[in-house]
């Protein structure tokens, strides 16, 4: 169900109306959205493979002691797909040494820097191969008037949707500089062929990240993974959009979360994923290049019984529409550490919040401050803002009580493809003031309003705070004190 809002000044009453229908996820309703329930499996202590041809890692049938649920699609489900996931290619006999050409120098750049996505073997939603001169000089897959090189030249300059992704080592300014000469000469031909060079291999992309220790007082593992009624989820061919998984909490007592693995099967399609506790509780996200995250070692996000209804939804970006692109099956997912042993300090995510109009044909930024009211110090961990497809850039700050002094949290650029989380170390006290910035840039000549769709808008700074329930923060405009009013405050209920 979905309900946009002809003006968020409308009353308390209107607004409280949306809330208790909105703050379902972002795209449940969304037309490009499937909703389905799912399975856990526990996990092996020594199991860390993931998107392997082992069908313990499919999840086929649920293994925990939990009931798991039955998957349950909304919309007509795609036609099943026979993709199997398979290891990076970097085409390591054609990336130059950067000795023949200034292409060759671009293409050993290239490799280093984009190999994981732009490979002979499309991954992550990339739309085109970036591994051959033929490559950089075809029409662009979308933008047909301009070549791939032009395309090249103009993504790796935007600062709200750079290439690399933000989450991936960055050009140097010789970099920069070598690739801008090549793009501004018109994109000179190899004089011969490039020298082959020994590709440098990424993680595979096949496997959980593993090189981080899980923390020595996990007691159990468990995978949330995509699925259909227990089967690997199919991708129809052509299809973007997104899908909610919903699973039962597989645990009989309230529990802390202390660490979260990205599973990645079939890097072909899987393009991102969010994983919230109930609806709108923001635990965790990934997107290439993110790994393992662990809370700090005496805190523990809360995580409740499933005895008493606990869930937790992954909502799963996926991309099946680069050329020639047929059905594909999916697993990806996470894999959560728990312990019974209550860390020293339980955290929960409070929704920080503004106003997420964003007016017709205007870039315009929309702040809103809320003031803490707590009898203690409040920790802020985890800071994840959170907007829809015309946010480009958000703002997260605390202003001190008496002084005025504003502090930057995080400041960034958004891009709703790539949305994850930041670690983050700042305490705030009683009477400080948070204040939440949300960019959005509408070339549209419609007003966007509030919405659970992607077509719509929000405006979220989800935080993850301890101790749990132990603030309030209030005050603002009517729809960020409507928001807190619902969500407890970020307390459980």
């Amino acid at each position: 169900m979905s309900l946009y809002l002809d003006s968020e000044t409308h009353g308390l009453r209107r607004v409280a109306l949306l809330l208790f229908l909105a703050l379902a996820a972002c795209s449940t309703a969304d037309p490009a959205t499937d909703s389905r329930s799912g399975s856990s499996s526990q996990a092996d202590d020594d199991d860390d493979a993931a998107g392997s041809s082992d069908e313990s890692n499919k999840t086929p049938k649920p293994t925990t002691k939990a009931d798991a649920g039955k998957a349950t699609a909304t919309v007509p489900k795609p036609d099943a797909g026979s993709g199997t996931p398979t290891k990076p290619s970097l085409d390591a006999g054609t990336v130059g040494t950067a000795t023949n050409s200034p292409f060759c120098e671009v293409l050993s750049i290239v490799k280093t820097k984009c190999g994981e996505c732009h490979s002979s073997e499309l991954a992550f939603g990339a739309p085109m191969s970036l591994t051959s001169y033929e490559d950089f000089t075809a029409n662009g897959p979308v933008t047909k008037t301009k070549k791939v090189y032009e395309l090249v030249g103009a993504r790796i300059h935007d600062t709200a949707k750079p290439m690399p992704p933000k989450n991936q080592p960055v050009l140097t300014a010789a970099e920069l500089s070598t690739i801008d000469a090549w793009v501004a000469a018109k994109a000179p031909a190899p004089k011969g062929t490039c020298a082959p060079q020994e590709a440098t291999p990424t993680a595979d992309a096949g496997i959980a990240v593993a090189v981080d220790e899980w923390p020595a007082d996990c007691e159990e593992k468990f995978k949330f993974l995509a699925n259909d009624n227990g089967q690997p989820h199919s991708v129809a061919a052509g299809y973007e959009g997104y899908v909610d998984f919903y699973f039962p909490m597989p645990w009989k007592d309230n529990v802390q979360g202390v660490a979260f693995k990205p599973v990645i099967d079939n890097k072909k399609v899987l393009h991102h994923w969010i994983l919230y506790q109930g609806q709108n509780s923001f635990l965790n996200g990934w997107s290439p290049g993110k790994p393992y995250y662990a809370m700090p070692l005496d805190v523990g996000i809360y995580l409740p019984s499933g005895t008493t209804g606990g869930q937790l939804k992954m909502t799963t970006h996926y991309n099946n529409k680069s050329s020639g692109a047929k059905a594909e099956k999916d697993s990806s997912g996470v894999e959560v550490c728990i312990t019974r042993k209550m860390r020293k300090n339980t955290a929960t995510t409070f929704p920080f919040t503004a106003s997420a109009t964003a007016p017709a044909g205007k870039t315009q930024a929309n702040e809103n401050s809320c003031t803490v009211t707590s009898t203690q110090d409040i920790h802020l961990v985890s800071s994840s803002p959170h907007m829809h497809r015309l946010g480009v850039h958000a703002k997260f700050e605390v202003i001190r009580a008496g002084s005025g002094k504003r502090e930057v949290i995080t400041d960034r650029p958004f891009d709703f493809q790539e949305q994850t989380d930041e670690i983050i170390d700042v305490v705030v006290k009683n009477g400080d003031k948070i204040s939440v910035t949300c960019t959005y840039k509408n070339d549209t000549n419609q007003t966007v309003m509030f919405g659970q769709l992607t077509d719509q808008e929000m405006c979220f700074n989800f935080a993850i705070y301890y101790p749990m329930c132990g603030m309030t923060c209030t005050g603002g405009d009517l729809f960020a004190a409507a928001i807190s009013q619902t969500q407890g405050g970020g307390c459980p209920q």
